[in-house]
């Protein structure tokens, strides 16, 4: 395992992901696991260099020369997380999960060439406090081109340990806190990461709203905030509100709406935000752009070269 140089092989990725998903569905059918804690258990026995479980021996026979063949192979971290994600997305619908929490790759890309225009800095720190199974947090980091810190918080056990077990197999220093996402602080971080999830009708307060406003303190100042959001994000009752503490906070520099062929049945878009301080010049026109279809190229990369155009002439000219 280790990083080697970059060249992207899909044959490692379908290496690993044979390996991943062999061994979850053996451990899930030995040990009465779901498919998804048999994915952890496998990432562990990578980690460990051996078959963890107490297993029967004919299934260990079985599972130890697929590990060791594994262990003998070298990843590149952006192969090691799109086998990560092919076994999730299987381990969602086999488990029967929602798989709209694993993040479309197209964004997370996207997101990471942005972060990579705006914030020219050689090191950033990454903050997810709804991370899921950081499948958005660590695609922005291989997709940023530079050094970083990626810090996750999730709230729910399992996600919890899918998101070690990614740490694990991508090499990095575990920062993974399992804990209510608006009771933490202290991140510190360049970039705040947020894909929220489609919410049943409520009377508590919004959470999306709640976590823009929370997460700010844990924003440095000049720190860019990229968050995924329904359609219907200001269309809320008590949308008025928040965009007043929204514009006392934080100053609007863009929205992209995403093609309507990522997801099924919703619209959803970028919002980005950048946080205000004495030293941040405020955006005065904020980006709006509809993105075309990802798979359209010749419309995709006119509308790229658009906002590369406006990030120069808006974010960096005099920064």
């Amino acid at each position: 395992m280790g990083e080697g140089e970059f060249a992207m092989n899909p044959q490692s990725i379908e290496s690993l992901y044979l390996y991943l998903d062999g061994t979850s569905i053996s451990l899930q059918g030995e040990l009465e696991f779901t498919y998804l804690e048999g994915f952890c258990e496998a990432a562990r026995n990578l980690l460990e260099g051996h078959v963890s479980q107490d297993v029967d021996e004919t299934v260990k026979a079985k599972l130890e020369p697929l590990l060791q063949a594994t262990l003998k192979q070298t990843f590149h971290p952006e192969e090691i997380r799109k086998a990560v994600q092919l076994a999730l997305l299987k381990g969602f619908k086999t488990d029967g999960l929602n798989v709209a929490a694993i993040t479309p790759d197209a964004v997370g890309i996207l997101i990471g060439y942005l972060l990579d225009k705006m914030l020219p800095k050689r090191k950033v720190v990454l903050f997810d406090p709804i991370a899921k199974t950081g499948n958005l947090l660590f695609a922005v980091r291989h997709h940023a081109h530079r050094d970083s810190v990626a810090i996750a918080v999730e709230r729910d056990p399992l996600f919890y340990a899918i998101l070690k077990a990614f740490y694990g197999l991508l090499d990095l220093d575990e920062e993974a806190y399992c804990q209510e996402s608006l009771s933490f602080v202290g991140a510190n971080a360049d970039c705040l990461l947020l894909d929220f999830m489609l919410e049943p009708p409520s009377e508590e307060a919004y959470f999306p709203y709640r976590a823009i406003l929370h997460h700010h303190q844990n924003v440095v100042e000049g720190g860019l905030c990229f968050a995924v959001i329904f359609d219907e994000f200001f269309d809320r009752a008590d949308s008025p509100e928040f965009r007043k503490l929204l514009e006392a906070k934080w100053s609007v520099v863009g929205l992209l709406q995403l093609p309507s062929t990522l997801f099924r049945k919703i619209s959803k878009s970028i919002l980005i935000l950048q946080k205000q301080g004495p030293s941040v010049r405020r955006v005065e026109k904020a980006l709006a752009v509809k993105l075309p279809d990802f798979q359209d190229e010749a419309s995709l990369s006119t509308t790229i070269t658009h906002i590369d155009r406006w990030i120069e002439d808006n974010l960096l000219k005099g920064a």
